[in-house]
């Protein structure tokens, strides 16, 4: 939202409106959408008018919701299934599959006035994708060890019969 200088100026508006903000947003979030094929759904929430858009698929669904306490500035949520952010959407969530978030909070800047969250939900091929970018030859491994030392992911691991997803679970949030 900080590079699409009319929908930052709507979103850091004091008398934004679903209607004038539909058509940015709806554009923005195919954007980030399209920016890689691990992402599965994208979420804006509008702090000043309590709107919430999802993208799910080529859907886009939008409603009143309310948010409850402040989140982090950017944060990682560890591996759970893929939720509607209280948005009644048009696309079941029968059949959610494992997600990991990338969490952002929007401000206005430089007064830091809170504008809103951008969530975007990624399934487990993005993380094997940039673990194998990480390799310089087929002979060599990559590792991710917890704070305590331990080896919680290796690419070898998760091309064995192990649940490679297993490793995600200890991400703090």
């Amino acid at each position: 939202p900080y590079t699409n200088s009319s929908l930052y100026s709507l979103l850091a508006s004091e008398s934004a409106h679903s209607y004038s903000l539909d058509p940015y947003v709806k554009l923005a979030l195919r954007a980030v959408a399209a920016s890689d094929p691990s992402i599965c759904q994208v979420r804006l929430y509008v702090h000043n008018i309590s709107w919430c858009y999802l993208l799910r698929g080529a859907t886009i669904s939008s409603g009143y919701t309310e948010e409850n306490g402040r989140y982090p500035d950017f944060a990682l949520y560890p591996l759970h299934r893929m939720e509607s952010y209280g948005v009644n959407s048009l696309v079941s969530l029968a059949d959610t599959q494992p997600v990991v978030t990338l969490h952002r909070t929007l401000y206005r800047v430089p007064e830091g006035t809170l504008l809103g969250y951008l969530d975007v939900d990624m399934d487990l091929t993005y993380f094997s994708t940039i673990m194998e970018k990480l390799r310089n030859s087929k002979d060599e491994d990559v590792y991710l060890f917890n704070a305590d030392g331990e080896k919680i992911f290796s690419i070898s691991d998760s091309k064995s019969d192990t649940n490679d997803s297993q490793w995600l679970t200890s991400i703090p949030a």
